[in-house]
């Protein structure tokens, strides 16, 4: 089905179930179309938002922001925050999500954000945990100067996901040009002293020195003044005296090279005046030139510059030029004085010297070329810790050009003139004013550089995010339909063509399903990928999926108190969660029964375990997972009791424990013990022990059954009988206890069962477990000592004695024997005759054989003659007696018998061995008494010929030297000779296999051969495979025995007509084990492998094997499922590597 047809389905049962059904508010998700609210209760189905003011709405817990397909337009930066997933990719009308749909943020270029210029799509600043998810971001391209572009712009952020989406920034702006710089201000002239007075004409005048130029612009370096002229000269009367005042001189000119001043001119004191009578020395010197301003540099060019924004390289101005210096102020001319004033006063005042010019200004630089602005897909920097870049791409647009630098710098202004001196005749001249010096030529400015682009820009002492993709550059199209609930349904679907695979990651149920269209649910919050994978290639969708809502408080359970019913009973099913909707299952024996309602009652009337199932939807989370429960119908059974003991035979006066097992007795049986019919108060519970128990007691248990549906309330056990034995009694006894000797201890046991376990005692610490045990004192004294017995039932009896321990007397060592001869044997009885008190003997019997009873009993094995040595001792004296050859052993045969084969075919030949032993005469008897006088022979190593079938016994009979005589038998058994018959002839495709073997069944002990060896793959099993080629003929032969042999041909043909592969599966089968069509087979000719995949309609796999001989029961995961039709893919790999691909439909009919 095409998604339009989809979408109008949708659209329909909308306007059918109504807007408040299918369009409510999902948890925790904003909803945000291109167009729309910016106002009021927005960011729901019914009414999505815009998304700047979607951004406004989110909470802690309403922090999922949809995006549906189209472009977001925005002319200002979007500023984005803490903890909030943004999501695109979603259809409008059923708010599916498909990797076909595109959700872009568009960018224009007004509003440009200036320091640097920037223009800017998506911005965070100081954010953490947030996610931009299967969006698109795109600027235009920048206006202004200098404008640099971001698709995404981050700063100080951590914690935060790129996935599967794509920033593309459009281009940067140039730089613009510099200018040239401006010529720098002259300097100001400067200005001229007085002019002096010649001759007093009643009041002083006119000596001031001329003002220095200077305060045209800022930071001038001005001229000098002038030094003023010397002050009236004073007349001494008729006959001399008076003074003549030198000239003042002119003052430096500011600047480094300022000009040197002027000396003042010496006074003129002429006695009487005639003429202009000054001369050099009384006129001021003239001020010198200031010097000129040093040229200002250039300006550099350009670096571009990575910090919490990208700012271009924009060139530097050129420096100014330095200014220049001002000129020297020139000298004061000098007074004339001492002239007599006996007429008239002719002495004068000195004029002042010319003040000094102003230094020009410094030529301003040029200024600098802007740089170009730049480009970033995405711009990271001072990132923190936990980033990740996923699947996501990114374009960057070309970076602005630098402009060019400004040329030429400004040139510096010319320096004012110094003033010019004034003249004096019998005054001094003053000297003129120095020029100021001219400013130094501005600098030109530096170039302004291209901006840059990077896709992905991270600043180098950030952390850089970890990066991923996997994502294939052309995808199928899916749509996937989700709530963001966990343990909710979440359909997807694809448009891929051919096997459509799917692979889910951890937490989801199932982890793969096959076909176009799957449910999936997951049972962990967090983001999920998918794999799909068509005709085998591979296409990952990472983070596709987004689970944020715990969907566990909206899960159905099913209550009831009706897992175990009778047949004809109702069971009652509730659910424990309100939906809004219920979807009840009832998988009856004969039927699905389904409900709509929250509380439901069923009938079973069939004996079997019936599975009810139960899925609900909600505002939040849409279609729950399924809860199961399921129904054990029970048949009415018979209850049983059945009773263990922990031991049957006791020793008196033991516990013992026992225990009862109920059969159908229910969760919660009673239970009631008694003893011989009687009930045991308080043996009411499934154990039950005691210690009175009397041999032969019966013990039972009554069972009172709470299974659901009994036949019988109460069973009594089989009784158990408990045997209990007697304790055994003993007596212990001691030989005489001598100081340093050994002393034997015995214990007799009876009563009890025997055989006993010793436990001695000796009183003084020692211990011993032989029932005769030998034990040394170490001091004289009495001791008490003690043998516990166990016998072979674990009863236990205590023996106490006491002993004297004195000194040891002399002893003498003798003894008797009493000898009884047979063949091959002697046996003799040993009688100890010795004196003083012993208590040890060691017997030596001459045959390699000794003992340490004080009267044994001792049989000779061996032909010869013995002499036997005692030692006897009463542990502290020892005495030894020998008897030489007192015993003799008569030699007797050792039989023995063996033939060269026991087994064989009649007539069947056998040759017999003689393995005996001291053997001089032999006597055999073959066992066939039909063979009449040969049945006998006294040959050693006789032949004889059976003639017919059977067992046949064998004796041989050997005599010694001494007469004496031994038998011994063996069987001979002589069968019918092997048969073989082989299959009929046949035949089959050339070169493809036919297995062969003997019609008659396989005998171990046979041996197998073929010929020839042409195309068998084996010569010597019991069957064996043919692949001839052409045709053949093959001999069988059986080999029974040596010589008993039998042989069968078959022959076999080739045939072409046999050679054509094919291959068959049934398009219905019944499952009802009624044995007809119960099992789902595939069937065909040639065929080699197979692999056969059943899909249910809903597209899960129910079925799938590799082997011909397995069929399918009609069954899922072991249970049985209901009939329908399912879908059914098979692969063939023929025997000649061919391969065949079937697919279809096959129908179960129950």
């Amino acid at each position: 089905m095409s998604q339009i047809k989809k979408h109008i389905i949708l659209i329909f049962a909308f306007l059918i179930l109504g807007a408040s059904g299918l369009f409510s508010q999902q948890c925790n998700i904003i909803y945000v179309i291109p167009t729309g609210s910016a106002s009021g209760s927005a960011g729901t189905k019914a009414n999505p938002a815009e998304l700047t003011y979607a951004l406004s709405l989110v909470t802690a817990t309403n922090n999922q922001i949809w995006l549906a397909e189209g472009t977001y337009n925005i002319s200002s930066k979007l500023d984005l925050i803490n903890d909030v997933t943004i999501e695109g990719g979603f259809d409008a009308g059923t708010w599916q999500k498909s990797n076909g749909l595109t959700s872009l943020i568009y960018r224009s270029n007004a509003n440009i954000i200036t320091a640097p210029n920037s223009l800017i799509a998506l911005s965070g600043d100081n954010l953490s945990n947030f996610r931009l998810q299967d969006i698109g971001v795109k600027t235009d391209n920048a206006s202004g100067i200098s404008t640099t572009t971001y698709a995404l712009h981050l700063n100080g952020s951590d914690n935060y996901v790129l996935c599967r989406s794509e920033f593309t920034s459009g281009n940067g702006t140039d730089g613009t040009d510099g200018n040239p710089g401006n010529i720098g201000t002259d300097g100001t002239d400067g200005s001229q002293g007085g002019v002096g007075q010649e001759d007093w004409n009643g009041s002083q005048c006119c000596n001031a020195g001329g003002g220095g130029g200077g305060s045209s612009f800022a930071g001038s370096n001005s001229g000098g003044n002038g030094g003023n002229g010397g002050n009236h000269g004073t007349s001494g009367g008729l006959f001399g005296g008076g003074s003549a005042p030198p000239g003042m001189p002119g003052i430096l000119g500011s600047g480094i090279a300022g000009g040197a001043p002027g000396n003042g001119g010496v006074g003129n004191d002429s006695y009487f005046a005639s003429g202009c009578s000054s001369g050099g020395s009384h006129s001021g010197g003239n001020g010198d030139d200031g010097g000129d301003g040093a040229d200002g540099s250039n300006g550099a060019n350009g670096t571009v510059a990575f910090l919490n924004y990208f700012f271009p390289g924009d060139g530097q101005n050129g420096f100014q030029g330095e200014h220049g210096d001002g000129g020297g102020g020139g000298g004061g001319g000098g007074s004339q004085g001492k002239v007599s004033s006996l007429f008239s006063d002719n002495n004068g005042t000195g004029p002042g010297g010319g003040g000094g010019g102003e230094g020009g200004e410094g030529g301003e630089g040029a200024t600098a070329g802007l740089g170009g602005g730049g480009s970033f897909g995405t711009y990271i920097f001072n990132n923190g810790a936990s980033c990740f870049i996923k699947d996501t791409y990114f374009q960057s647009g070309a970076p602005g050009y630098g402009g060019k630098a400004g040329f030429p710098g400004g040139n510096g202004g010319y320096g004012g003139l110094g003033a010019l001196g004034n003249y004096g005749c019998d005054i001094g001249s003053s000297g003129n004013g120095g020029n100021g010096g001219e400013g130094g030529k501005g600098g030109n400015g530096g170039d302004g550089v291209i901006g840059v682009s990077v896709q992905l820009y991270e600043h180098p002492n950030s952390i850089a995010a970890s990066q991923t993709n996997m994502k294939s550059t052309v995808e199928p199209q899916i749509w996937v339909s989700n709530t963001g609930c966990t343990f909710s349904d979440i359909d997807i679907n694809t448009n891929a063509n051919g096997i459509v695979e799917w692979y889910f990651d951890a937490g989801s149920t199932p982890l793969n399903a096959i076909g176009t269209q799957v449910t999936v649910q997951y049972s962990n919050m967090t983001r999920h990928s998918i794999t799909l994978v068509v005709n085998g290639v591979p296409y990952i969708l990472t983070d596709f999926i987004g689970i944020f809502n715990d969907g566990t408080p909206y899960l159905p359970k099913i209550i009831s108190q009706d897992s175990m019913i009778c047949p004809g009973n109702i069971a009652t099913f509730s659910s424990s969660f309100a939906g809004n909707t219920y979807a009840w299952n009832v998988y009856d024996s004969t039927a699905i029964s389904t409900y709509t309602t929250s509380t439901i009652n069923h009938t079973f009337n069939h004996l079997g375990t019936y599975l009810v199932t139960l899925q609900t939807t909600s505002d939040c989370c849409g279609k729950s997972k399924i809860d199961s429960f399921y129904v054990n119908v029970l048949p009415y059974l018979q209850a049983d009791v059945l009773t263990s003991a922990s031991a049957f035979k006791i020793c008196f006066g033991d516990s013992v424990s026992f225990g009862a097992m109920p059969i159908n007795g229910g969760n919660n049986p009673s239970f009631q013990w008694q003893v011989n019919g009687t009930n045991i108060s308080g043996a009411d519970s499934s154990l039950f022990s005691s210690t009175s128990l009397n041999n032969g007691d019966q013990v039972t248990c009554i069972m009172t059954s709470d299974y659901t549906c009994p036949i019988n309330q109460t069973a009594t056990s089989a009784p158990l009988t408990i045997f209990v034995s007697l304790n055994p009694n003993v007596t212990c006894t001691n030989t005489n206890g001598y100081l340093g000797s050994n002393t034997m201890f015995t214990a007799n046991g009876s009563s009890g069962t025997p055989s006993f376990q010793y436990q001695w005692e000796f009183g003084d610490g020692g211990i011993d477990t032989g029932a005769t045990p030998i034990y040394t004192y170490g001091s004289t004294g009495s001791y008490n000592y003690t043998v516990t017995i166990t016998d072979y039932n674990g009863c236990t009896a205590v023996c106490s004695n006491t002993l004297n321990i004195q000194m040891a007397p002399s002893l003498y060592a003798g003894f008797t024997s009493d000898t009884t001869m047979i063949c091959g044997s002697t046996s003799v009885q040993f009688t100890d005759t010795s004196t003083g008190g012993a208590n040890y003997w060691e017997w030596d019997f001459g045959d390699g054989n000794t003992d340490n009873a004080q009267n044994p009993f001792h049989t000779y094995s061996n032909p010869g003659t013995y002499s036997v040595n005692l030692i006897a001792g009463n542990g502290f004296y020892n005495d030894t007696i020998s008897a030489v050859n007192i015993i003799q052993v008569l030699s007797a045969p050792t039989p023995g018998i063996s033939a060269l084969q026991d087994t064989g075919c009649a007539p069947f030949n056998a040759q017999f061995i003689d393995a005996s032993i001291n053997a001089a005469y032999w006597q055999w008897t073959f066992g066939d008494p039909s063979s009449a006088i040969n049945n006998t022979s006294n040959d050693q190593n006789p032949g004889h010929t059976y003639d017919g079938l059977g067992n046949y016994s064998v004796d041989l009979t050997v005599s010694s030297i001494d007469g004496c005589t031994e038998t011994i038998s063996m069987n001979i058994v002589v069968e019918e000779p092997p048969v073989v018959v082989l299959p009929m002839d046949t035949a089959i495709c050339p070169s493809e296999p036919v297995s062969l073997s003997n019609l008659y069944p396989e005998i171990s002990h046979y041996s197998y051969s073929w010929s020839p060896a042409i195309g068998l793959s084996c010569t010597d099993c019991y069957s064996t495979n043919a692949s001839p080629n052409t045709n053949i003929s093959y001999v069988l032969s059986v080999e029974a025995y040596k010589e008993c042999v039998a042989k069968d041909t078959i022959n076999i043909s080739s045939d072409t007509s046999l050679c054509i592969n094919s291959v068959y599966l049934p398009s219905a089968f019944s499952p009802n084990s009624d044995g007809v069509n119960d099992i789902l087979y595939v069937r065909g000719v040639r065929i080699n492998e197979i692999q056969l995949m059943i899909f249910n309609r809903f597209g899960e796999l129910v079925f799938e094997t590799k082997n011909i001989n397995d069929g399918w029961i009609g069954t899922q995961h072991g249970a049985s499922i209901s009939p329908e039709v399912f879908i059914y893919y098979l692969n063939v790999v023929f025997i000649d590597g061919t391969t065949k691909t079937l697919k279809g439909n096959v129908t179960m009919v129950r």
